[in-house]
């Protein structure tokens, strides 16, 4: 009888845990889905580094670290954009095909068009079912036109 209270106990306190983890992840991303959609870069950053504090795991399964790449990439931080698009193809998100289109828009902007392509040619190798396929597609012509590679462009 002791030991079936003693277990109760336990086993309620674990799922109070899970619960109070469970709303803390809810009232995080609650704050952040707020932040981002007011454009309060710094406040979503600072909240989804909390996030990332918290429960790695969730961050990365639920697409934070691609998230994280585009709020540093909208508050003008370039530098650490790129690095959490990388983890996202590192880490074969499901985000992965998108984390390499906005790396070649990165490279395309410090004017790379050797990495752009080869980021661009990576989005494609994903196959025709990525959303962005005929996107990497079109674009890498148009880099090849703008380089005057009259060769590359008609191959492509």
């Amino acid at each position: 009888m002791i030991r079936s209270r003693i277990c109760i106990g336990i086993a309620a306190s674990a799922i109070s845990l899970l619960l109070s983890a469970s709303l803390f992840g809810q009232e995080l991303d609650a704050r952040i889905r707020a932040a981002t959609e007011a454009q309060d870069w710094a406040s979503a950053r600072k909240e989804i580094e909390k996030l990332r504090s918290a429960d790695a795991s969730l961050f990365h399964s639920k697409g934070y670290d691609y998230l994280l790449g585009r709020v540093a990439e909208n508050s003008g931080d370039l530098g650490s954009a790129q690095k959490s698009y990388q983890l996202v193809v590192t880490n074969n998100g499901p985000l992965s095909g998108y984390a390499l289109w906005h790396t070649a828009r990165l490279a395309r902007a410090t004017g790379d068009l050797i990495a752009e392509r080869e980021y661009l040619r990576r989005v494609i190798n994903l196959g025709q079912d990525e959303l962005l396929y005929d996107a990497a597609n079109l674009r890498l012509v148009e880099s090849y036109f703008e380089s005057a590679d009259d060769a590359a462009t008609i191959a492509a």
